[in-house]
């Protein structure tokens, strides 16, 4: 067994057949290219607004931007960790949360330190076992070092305020599903 892999599972529900695991992966698949579609139209939107902050600790430059999609990463994420589709959700919302907090625009040059620092944070928070943090680091591409950092910093910036009500999740839930909808269209 690696070191990043688990014989946890996150849900201890048996699976009544086959079946039912499929249309599972396909709707977490599908969750995740709304959320990833999501996450590009902003950042488009977001170059045509204004200049993304350099400043910030989460700033890449172009050389330091991983080469994968949005969508590939986020699922690399996903699956490479084991995570929850509602640690995902909760990412997004934390995200979402930061941002407004520090006036900053969501960008290529941010999103994959963000969204990993949020992952680590949320994790821990929302699921009932979680990899270590070098598993984490490796998953997104940054020292173990920096991941503390970061999540130091992002826990800071969001005011130590990691916990949504139900409400909150369902809206945003609904929204990304709602986003499937309109796209089978």
């Amino acid at each position: 067994m690696s070191k990043c892999s688990s014989n946890i599972t996150t849900d201890s529900t048996p699976l009544k057949n086959k079946q039912n695991l499929k249309q599972n992966e396909d709707l977490e698949n599908e969750l995740i290219e709304s959320i990833s579609s999501f996450i590009e139209e902003t950042i488009q939107r977001n170059k045509n607004k204004k200049k993304f902050s350099k400043k910030t600790i989460f700033y890449c430059d172009e050389s330091n931007i991983p080469k994968i999609t949005i969508y590939n990463y986020i699922y690399y994420i996903y699956s490479y960790l084991n995570l929850e589709i509602s640690s995902i959700i909760l990412s997004l919302i934390s995200i979402k949360r930061l941002l407004e907090r520090t006036k900053d625009t969501l960008s290529k040059n941010n999103f994959y330190k963000l969204f990993i620092t949020s992952c680590f944070l949320n994790s821990k928070q929302n699921e009932d076992s979680i990899y270590s943090d070098e598993c984490f680091a490796s998953a997104g591409r940054i020292t173990k070092g920096e991941l503390f950092f970061l999540e130091k910093e992002y826990f800071s910036m969001i005011e130590y305020k990691l916990f949504f009500n139900d409400e909150v999740y369902k809206r945003y839930y609904d929204f990304i599903k709602n986003r499937i909808k309109s796209n089978r269209k």
